[in-house]
Order: C-alpha cells, then structure tokens, then sequence
C-alpha cells in the first residue's frame, strides 16, 4: 500500500471543482459539517461481485495530484475530468454536467442514479441500494453502501480508482482528504467497498483524526507510512462494525424464494424497507407473501424485520454514546421518536432506561 496525498481541510465553504476523476483510492474523511455527493462507478466494476475487483493495474498518481492542485489553488473550478473533456466514455450510463441544479420551483433535489435524493442525507446513511438484490445473491456476509447521499462527522465517502465524484458543501466543512493505492490481499482482490462509510466507535474515530491532524504535513517515510496506517484503520474500523452487524447464524428453509427474501431483508433492513415492495419484486402478493414467509420461518416478514431492527439498536444503546436519532438513522426507523416508542412496546422499558442499566 502507497500513501499518494493527504490534506486536512478547515472550514471549507465550497469544493473547487463540482466533480472529479480520481486513478486512486480517494476517502473524504469529515470532522465537522457535511456535504452532498454522488460516486459514478468506473465502467465494467460489478459491485455486486462479494470478490470486488477494479478492472486493470492502478495507474499513474499525475491526475490525482492534479486534483489536488487543483484542490488547494482553486484552479479549474468549472472544469470536468479529464476523460470528460475528450470525450471519452467513463460510465455505462451518461454523465451529467451537474449532480447539484438550483433547485426547481417544486423545490428539492433530483434523484441520483441509485434512486437517492441528493437532499435526503438520512435516508442515504442507512439505504444500500435496496432494490437491487445484489448483496442477497452471496448470502448475509456480502453488503454494499450508498453511492449517494449526505456525509457529516460519522461518516465518510471513498471513491475507487477509475470513479467520479460529485460533491457539493451543506456546511463549513472540515476533513481530511486521503488518497492511496495498492491492494492489501493477494491476488489483486480488494478488501475496500466505495461508498459512504459510516462509524459507530466516534471516541476511537475522534482519536484517529487527532492523530491524522498531527501527522498532516510530515513528508517523511515514517510520517507518511503513519498516515496510510490511520486511514487504513478507518477502513478497517468500518468493516469490523459491519461484519459485526451480519448475523452468523444461516437460516435454513427448503423454500428458495423464501431464502432468497430473508437474506434481503438481512441485507436492508437497516434502510426504509416497504415489505410491499419486497413481496412485488419476488413476484407475490402482500399476503402470499407473509403467509409463504411464516410457513418457512415460523414469523412473519415484518416480524422479522423488527427483530434485526430492535437487535441493532440495543447494541447500539449499549455499545455506543449515539444519539437516539443517530441510532433511529441506523436501524431503518424513520427518527427517534418513533424507535423509542416501538422499543419500550417491545422491551418494556424505554431506550434511555435500557442504556442506563447498561452502564457498569
């Protein structure tokens, strides 16, 4: 693994650059304030693949430093990527000029192209592309994260090499700006899903970019070798949290269509998920659906659902200092309110009471 920039943003009222093309891994690590962005994926990465793989051997770092140039001195800020610019095709699907209109007299932004509202930075945290399937089709074990949305302290977004960017500031935003090559697993397998990253453990996340403050600007091996390890230790810490929350158990049932719905339903509950919607894109009734459900696993979907909802947030109760909107946000409940009325229904004490018992 190679450490290519960093550079720790303060205050940073707007991007330079609307979007850019970045040949490296790039993470936009935020402190404070937040920002809109989209990830366009580069043409012929299948992220749906559980071994994620990057077409072709990492290129040359020149447009990367480009971008930081252009980061730092405020040059071409109307500029597109370079591949743009000739005309070259990046994506399967067209490229808009961009991502961020003014907004039209219905008011609001456009969806992007993973059905997201740009606006909706809630819905995003939370949403991994529900609807597509993708991460059923490997079991419980495969997840993929939002490619848009709206990331603040808590979070961060990593491009892939070969990916554009979209990106526009909500607030002053404060961040650190990484970029690195190189594969960690043999066999040119990536370790790394681009997206938006999100974090539970913020004390060790505060730590982290205490440290990264510190290290910005030592150019030295020993510094530089520090901060790759930093950033890679925030991806690490994402992926620790996340395979915490898969559940090692496989529910068994000889019906694969009811298999196939409970890996969804394990794979999004996390996201706004309609049942309704679940039971059309496999092709049943509302009622067939639920029915089917029960005869394979003794409970219905919606019960299910509950249960992986309610499970995370007592986790999250004890685990964590999170808010109880921030812990609503991560469980697929619309906001607080609502996550603590259904958990003191379900547990029979409310969320502040269960998280006070479980402080030794």
């Amino acid at each position: 693994m190679k450490l290519n920039e960093h550079i720790y943003w303060q205050n940073k009222t707007r991007f330079d650059l609307e979007e850019d093309q970045y040949e490296t891994w790039t993470l936009f690590a935020v402190e404070e304030g937040s920002f809109r962005f989209e990830i366009e994926m580069p043409r012929g990465v299948d992220r749906s693949n559980a071994d994620f793989r990057l077409p072709g051997s990492p290129r040359s770092a020149s447009r990367s430093s480009a971008s930081s140039a252009h980061l730092r001195n405020g040059s071409g800020a109307s500029s597109q990527s370079d591949a743009l610019k000739k005309g070259e095709a990046v994506s399967d699907a067209p490229v808009a000029g961009s991502l961020f209109p003014p907004a039209s007299a219905a008011g609001g932004f456009p969806e992007t192209s993973s059905g997201i509202k740009a606006g909706d930075g809630s819905a995003a945290r939370n949403n991994s592309e529900a609807g597509n399937g993708a991460a059923a089709k490997h079991g419980a074990q495969a997840y993929l994260l939002p490619l848009a949305g709206e990331a603040g302290f808590g979070s961060a977004v990593l491009c892939p090499p070969g990916g554009i960017l979209r990106r526009e500031t909500v607030t002053p935003l404060t961040f650190h700006y990484l970029q690195f090559e190189g594969v960690e697993e043999p066999g040119g397998v990536c370790p790394w899903i681009p997206g938006l990253l999100t974090f539970e453990d913020v004390r060790r996340l505060r730590s982290n970019y205490a440290h990264l403050r510190r290290a910005e600007g030592d150019a030295s091996p020993a510094g530089r070798a520090w901060t790759l390890h930093l950033a890679l230790d925030l991806l690490r810490l994402h992926q620790t949290e996340q395979r915490r929350d898969l559940r090692p158990e496989v529910r068994f049932t000889e019906d694969a269509l009811m298999a196939r719905a409970a890996a969804e339903i394990e794979a999004r509950f996390a996201a706004p998920l309609p049942l309704e919607a679940l039971a059309a894109e496999l092709g049943l009734s509302p009622v067939q659906f639920t029915r089917r459900f029960r005869a394979a696993f003794g409970e219905t979907p919606s019960r299910f659902l509950k249960t992986l909802r309610l499970e995370r947030a007592r986790r999250l109760l004890g685990d964590t200092e999170l808010t109880l909107a921030e812990i609503a946000e991560r469980c697929g409940y619309e906001n607080g309110f609502y996550l603590s009325r259904v958990f003191t229904a379900e547990n029979g004490i409310a969320p502040s009471e269960y998280r006070r018992r479980r402080r030794v």
